[in-house]
């Protein structure tokens, strides 16, 4: 499990409950490990480690959404069976907790207490279910995918402007957007899940429509959403990570 998991504990408290926290698309774990000091003490924080980054840089990668969701479970299964959890992820990371929250509740009969999602399209939304003309991911060259990143607007300028960088990056950065790139549901005529959700997005993310209201039909529990100023990665900022951390805090406070 290590390997998959960046855990951090705060040695002032003693933890009750674990926070999951999913990546964007080729993105690792330091953001989210950094939250160990800002949150409570109770709250152990477990940031997802995917294969091509960090310490596995050389594992193989995923081009299968639904054998990710398998693989995350059959890992994280032991540690979500000892102690409440809840979700968090970002663009990418949305999807896959949402997808993974499923696949607990259908087969484990298990969910997380509270979901916090933010900057991706809901999964419901017809918006991806409309017709894709643009050339597949997996055909394009390296200088054709790293201009559709400029264009889909969800990859950091800084990291853009870094040629080695990026081109470093290409092949963790296209394998995870692969998996999204044919993701579409079909609406079920329940929610398939039941705990209270948060969104967050951000306000001046104009690159894409991410059909907020259509996040509701994914659980028959409360809903809030937060709009913070900012683009896609509008919680890279430093005073929108404080609210992301306050809001979490104040939900998971009882559990």
């Amino acid at each position: 499990m290590d390997k998959w998991v960046n855990r951090r504990v705060n040695p002032q408290g003693t933890c009750s409950h674990r926070l999951f926290c999913f990546p964007w698309a080729g993105g690792g774990t330091l953001f989210y490990a950094a939250w160990t000091k800002l949150l409570p003490g109770n709250i152990e924080v477990n940031a997802i480690r995917l294969p091509g980054r960090e310490s596995r840089f050389k594992d193989p990668l995923y081009s299968n959404l639904d054998l990710l969701i398998e693989e995350l479970c059959r890992i994280l299964l032991p540690s979500l069976q000892e102690k409440p959890f809840s979700f968090f992820g970002h663009s990418m990371g949305a999807i896959v907790c949402f997808e993974l929250a499923c696949y607990l509740k259908k087969h484990h009969n298990l969910e997380p207490v509270h979901m916090f999602l933010s900057g991706a399209t809901a999964p419901y939304s017809t918006l991806r279910q409309e017709k894709v003309t643009d050339k597949p991911l997996d055909q394009l060259t390296d200088d054709e995918f790293l201009e559709r990143l400029g264009k889909l607007g969800g990859t950091p300028k800084e990291v853009l402007a870094n040629k080695s960088l990026i081109r470093l990056f290409i092949p963790v950065i296209r394998a995870d957007l692969i998996l999204l790139e044919k993701y579409s549901k079909e609406a079920p005529s329940d929610p398939p899940l039941s705990c209270p959700m948060n969104f967050f997005d951000g306000a001046e993310d104009r690159t894409r429509n991410h059909d907020i209201d259509n996040w509701k039909t994914i659980s028959s529990g409360s809903f809030d959403v937060q709009l913070l100023p900012g683009e896609h990665f509008y919680l890279q900022q430093e005073e929108n990570t404080a609210k992301i951390i306050q809001t979490i805090a104040e939900k998971l406070k009882s559990s």
